[in-house]
């Protein structure tokens, strides 16, 4: 015999979330007054602490930051790999790493993957890759 799995809409389950967290009673208290199981209840609980950063993790709202500054750091490291660096380790402008490669800056656009803009070089590379 195959049980059914009851669906909650998420109205139940806030206030479910919400009976807990006002009146501090245990998880399995408040499931059996409202006919559900512990379990089901507790992940509820979990999952709402988790996204109000009160679990000791990052909060959703941090975790989706965190995800978007390493894809820019990715992106800042790829291009300053790009960039040949001068003699004291800083990095050359536009004009002095194409006279570094022998070639004018006017004529550097048409070759093939070398970026054409030091603030675009990482994007450039990216979609021809």
């Amino acid at each position: 015999m195959s049980e059914t799995r009851r669906k909650y809409d998420p109205e139940f389950r806030a206030g479910a979330v919400g009976i807990v967290r006002e009146t501090k009673r245990s998880i399995a208290e408040v499931a059996r007054e409202l006919g559900i199981n512990d379990g089901t209840l507790g992940n509820w609980v979990k999952r709402e602490r988790i996204v109000r950063g009160e679990d000791g993790g990052l909060s959703v709202d941090d975790h989706v930051e965190l995800v978007r500054l390493g894809k820019r750091c990715a992106e800042l490291e790829m291009e300053r790999e790009l960039w040949p660096a001068g003699r004291d380790g800083h990095l050359l402008s536009f004009s002095r790493s194409c006279h570094a490669a022998s070639i004018s800056a006017s004529t550097s656009s048409s070759i093939p993957g070398y970026p054409t803009t030091r603030r675009s070089s990482a994007e450039q590379v990216t979609r021809r890759w």
